[in-house]
């Protein structure tokens, strides 16, 4: 019996420093965690000051989608230049993933956008 209760007692010290470090970890964390750096990727066109919206339409009555450059120089890669997702990477200096995300983002960005009737703008990060 005084086994057990030695045990039970244990064990609420445990969960209660467990409880304890993980609201400093978080606390810290919300500080001075910023996430991970995001790397430069290289660019060879300039896509800025480019706008797309549908005709007949004024572009004040229109709902936005922003496309960022990145994305548009994936789509410019993959689609224009017919590259492979692993040559079009190497060239903007990014891993064969993060270009697959930059690309499916832009694809449905650009679906949206021509399905729902609603303005392209190109913009940095």
């Amino acid at each position: 019996m005084i086994i057990i209760l030695k045990t039970i007692a244990y064990l609420k010290i445990a969960h209660m420093f467990d409880i304890m470090r993980k609201t400093i970890r978080g606390s810290r964390c919300m500080k001075n965690c910023v996430g991970r750096k995001r790397k430069n990727r290289n660019i060879d066109m300039d896509h800025m000051d480019v706008c797309f919206k549908p005709c007949g339409i004024p572009r004040d009555e229109l709902e936005s989608v922003v496309i960022y450059e990145d994305e548009m120089e994936a789509i410019r890669l993959a689609d224009l230049e017919s590259l492979y997702q692993e040559d079009s990477a190497a060239k903007m200096a990014i891993s064969r993933t993060t270009f697959a995300r930059l690309i499916q983002s832009a694809h449905q960005k650009i679906a949206d956008a021509l399905i729902n009737k609603k303005n392209i703008e190109i913009q940095k990060r």
